[in-house]
């Protein structure tokens, strides 16, 4: 990763995919909960040194280094990561300041959690004994009341990524609210009232209820 790539990333919105976080001289208390949503969703970047409104205001060069031993060490703790995950940091120079970005992907435990998802709108069963299996349950076997989507439950086409993920939180969730949509994908508020908007722009969401107490709907459901 050189400062050419790095400045590309940055100014891309922060989203299910990227998270910048500061860090003057220590690792933010929320690191690894977005570590770990990456790993169970579609992997990511995370640039330690930049706020949310992308500003580069760098890592302490007293510190880098030791902030990125505690990264490397951190993910081989199980009390932090279960399984354990290498990561790699590295420090990079932008605007004249360091910053610690690492890429955490997709792990084959989430890939296999989306696909359920998209299947059959119910999380997989995972078994570890001498072989590695995942039951997922397919939609005509799912009990009426549990079904929460899937391809077969109307998936909408026409959705990028992001919509997708938004909109089937939504269907799981009658009547959510913005902070808890936002907590539940880690995703920015600025960013999740975009797709929010471009939802309701496509007539497949809708509010109901007053401006401080009201929640988003699927339309019809």
């Amino acid at each position: 990763m050189d400062e050419k790539e790095l400045r590309k990333i940055i100014r891309q919105d922060e989203g299910l995919t990227i998270e910048f976080k500061r860090a003057k001289n220590a690792l933010p208390g929320n690191l690894f909960e977005s570590v770990t949503a990456f790993l169970n969703r579609n992997g990511g970047h995370i640039i330690l040194g930049v706020t949310d409104d992308k500003k580069v205001e760098g890592v302490d060069p007293d510190c880098v280094e030791k902030l990125c031993k505690e990264i490397a060490n951190l993910g081989n703790n199980p009390e932090k990561l279960d399984p354990p995950y290498i990561i790699a940091p590295q420090i990079v120079e932008c605007q004249g300041k360091k910053l610690i970005h690492f890429f955490i992907p997709a792990s084959s435990q989430g890939k296999i959690s989306r696909m359920c998802e998209i299947y059959s709108g119910l999380p997989p069963k995972f078994k570890d004994d001498d072989v590695f299996v995942a039951e997922i349950p397919l939609t005509d076997n799912v009990p009426e009341g549990e079904k929460n989507g899937g391809l077969n439950g109307g998936l909408k086409d026409g959705l990028n990524e992001t919509q997708q993920k938004v909109y089937q939180e939504i269907l799981k969730r009658p009547g959510v609210m913005i902070k808890e949509l936002s907590g539940r994908l880690q995703m920015p508020i600025d960013t999740l009232d975009k797709v929010v908007s471009s939802l309701r722009k496509k007539e497949l969401i809708e509010r109901r209820g007053s401006k401080k107490a009201g929640g988003y709907w699927v339309k019809g459901a």
